[in-house]
């Protein structure tokens, strides 16, 4: 339950303006190599308490890593999506704030780790991580329920804090 209630904590921390380290491309791969080969079965609370307890990463940077991880992955499988180039991170107090995915300097390590990685790994690394992403989700739900890849509409992401 730890990764959900890090979601859910009442902290509206405005993440977009929390100063990156120089550790975060370390934490990145660190996070990408572990969800790509060892979450497969492990829970949301599972992946959340092995990346901050055993692998020593940072609460807050794990947050980010486990919600742009997965979207990064996905907007790779997925290069033909015409992909919105926002998200809307909202918070408690009913704040809504529209953020550009290139502003958010974590965003830009990730989605550049994500890119080195992905043609040297295998299926299954990258299921792991992509199906961790409710964008990859929906999508999956649409091409099994017939729709075609041209017809995907991608909506803002929202991500609450």
């Amino acid at each position: 339950m730890n990764f959900l209630k890090s979601l859910f904590k009442k902290k509206n921390i405005d993440a977009f303006n929390v100063p990156i380290t120089n550790k975060f491309q370390s934490y990145t791969k660190t996070a990408l190599l572990t969800i790509g080969n060892e979450s497969k079965d492990l829970t949301e609370d599972e992946l959340y308490d092995l990346l901050i307890h055993q692998k020593g990463i940072p609460e807050f940077e794990v947050g980010e890593l486990i919600t742009f991880l997965p979207i990064a992955f996905c907007r790779l499988l997925f290069k033909d999506i015409s992909w919105p180039e926002v998200y809307k991170e909202v918070y408690d107090n009913q704040k809504v704030l529209t953020r550009r995915f290139h502003d958010n300097q974590r965003y830009i390590i990730i989605e550049k780790e994500a890119e080195l990685s992905y043609e040297l790994e295998n299926r299954d690394f990258t299921l792991n991580l992509v199906s961790r992403s409710s964008e990859f989700n929906a999508i999956n739900k649409s091409l099994n329920d017939g729709g075609e890849l041209k017809d995907v509409l991608i909506k803002e992401t929202r991500i609450h804090r």
